[in-house]
């Protein structure tokens, strides 16, 4: 019997050994991969759904009769409050209620919206409106214009906040 030269047919260990390295290698490589997509897609997600919160507040904050700007917005409006999302996306509208605080002549309102399956916390709102104020004018129905600020804030799932503002200015003509 002939025994096998070095032309023989297979794989040595030390061959089966470095494919399974770099197997492991490329496997880890692209789990890695897979989960930073992940992460980017959420925070796409939630970058996107505070963009459109902000631009809705900012768009009520101009459609709402002058004397009332410094005033909450809630589902009660009249016409019904546009700021409604779905948040959790179940199919149901989840509605956007805002309590204000005044210190003159800046008036603050701030809402929170959360998950009503598991009461978490997903967006806070702040709106901000800042009347000119001439100095002969101390009240905001006699001012003439306001700055109108809107930021929305949230915390990612590894616990890092973020927000994002925009602003206008609103004339009372």
């Amino acid at each position: 019997m002939k025994s096998p030269g070095p032309a023989a047919a297979g794989f040595t260990l030390i061959e089966v050994m470095i494919s399974m390295f770099f197997l492991a290698f490329i496997v880890g490589e692209m789990a890695m991969i897979s989960t930073y997509a992940r992460r980017s897609t959420a925070h796409a997600q939630r970058l996107t759904e505070a963009n459109m919160l902000a631009e809705a507040v900012l768009e009520k904050s101009r459609n709402t009769a002058w004397n009332n700007l410094p005033t909450a917005f809630s589902a009660l409006d009249t016409p019904p409050d546009p700021i409604t999302f779905d948040i959790d996306k179940d199919g149901d509208l989840d509605s956007f209620n805002e309590s204000c605080a005044t210190a003159a002549p800046v008036t603050t309102c701030s809402a929170t919206l959360r998950d009503p399956h598991h009461n978490t916390v997903i967006f806070q709102v702040s709106r901000t409106v800042t009347p000119y104020l001439p100095p002969a004018v101390a009240s905001f129905a006699a001012s003439t214009a306001a700055d109108i600020a809107v930021q929305v804030a949230w915390t990612d799932a590894k616990g890092g906040g973020h927000q994002i503002s925009v602003a206008t200015v609103r004339t009372k003509f």
